[in-house]
């Protein structure tokens, strides 16, 4: 109910951010190498921890919609990571020439929460690799070649050396002209419903921001009930670590209008 008299809203919206430690869920976000060969971070695709046993749920499959060829993995060899294919359990990758075999201590590339959406660029040594290619490490990017008999060969992309390397058969390394680079292209979606938070690396930030002002005003001598709609846009932006901000409750600072200047604190809800 609005008496006889005039108050001015002040909107406050009160916004929170909840960042939110990956690592705790062993999950570390992949990066991409952007032109010239700045590193950004994926947030779409992420590496977990593999081992023996069936692949982690949305591993990306070296092949769309053949997984028997099997998934990407990487495996760190003296502080740096090479990329191979991961199959029956054990992540194969090249390593100054000579073929790795790994059945633990190795991650497995995974579309998080299923929102990825890979393609391959094709490359040689002519060209530079694609925008967004997927990085094993910061001058290791994920790439394979169809072999002589259809076979497909997994390894990585050195830009610097202008060669790809690659496990040919299972059983030798291959230096090559020409290969398919993974990139990632616009996600599918964006969910982060299956985010499970780890409370002890939460981090809370609250922030105040002034969206509107409006006045709610009662036109006739007697009381009455008022309704004036006033809209607020609030920009939210979530990257990865980092889930999308959540507006708690509008809190109103409303102000009557000169001589009487009453101040009071509310809290409205929102549809």
């Amino acid at each position: 109910m609005v008496r006889n008299r005039s108050f001015m809203f002040t909107f406050r919206l009160l916004l929170s951010y909840m960042l939110v430690a990956m690592g705790s869920c062993r999950l570390n976000m992949a990066m991409l190498r952007r032109n010239g060969g700045n590193l950004e971070t994926s947030s779409t695709l992420a590496w977990v921890a593999g081992g023996r046993g069936p692949p982690p749920p949305h591993a990306v499959a070296i092949t769309e919609g053949d997984p028997s060829v099997g998934f990407w993995c990487r495996a760190e060899q003296h502080g740096t990571h090479m990329s191979g294919v991961l199959n029956r359990g054990t992540c194969t990758v090249p390593f100054l020439g000579k073929v790795l075999s790994l059945k633990d201590k190795f991650e497995v590339l995974v579309s998080f929460n299923g929102s990825a959406r890979v393609r391959y660029h094709d490359w040689d040594k002519f060209l530079a690799p694609p925008d967004n290619a997927i990085a094993a490490t910061d001058y290791r990017i994920l790439a394979m070649m169809e072999g002589d008999e259809g076979n497909i060969e997994a390894g990585f992309l050195a830009p610097q050396e202008r060669r790809a390397h690659v496990v040919s058969a299972g059983r030798v390394v291959e230096k090559i002209d020409k290969a398919h680079i993974l990139y990632e292209d616009m996600p599918v979606s964006y969910d982060l419903r299956g985010t499970v938070l780890d409370p002890s690396k939460t981090d809370l930030r609250y922030e105040n921001r002034i969206l509107l002002d409006t006045t709610l005003s009662n036109p006739g001598p007697s009381s009455q009930h008022v309704v004036e709609e006033a809209e607020a846009v609030v920009v939210q932006k979530a990257y990865w670590g980092q889930i999308k901000g959540t507006v708690v409750g509008l809190k109103a600072h409303v102000v009557s209008p000169p001589p009487a200047n009453d101040e009071r604190e509310l809290t409205w809800g929102i549809q």
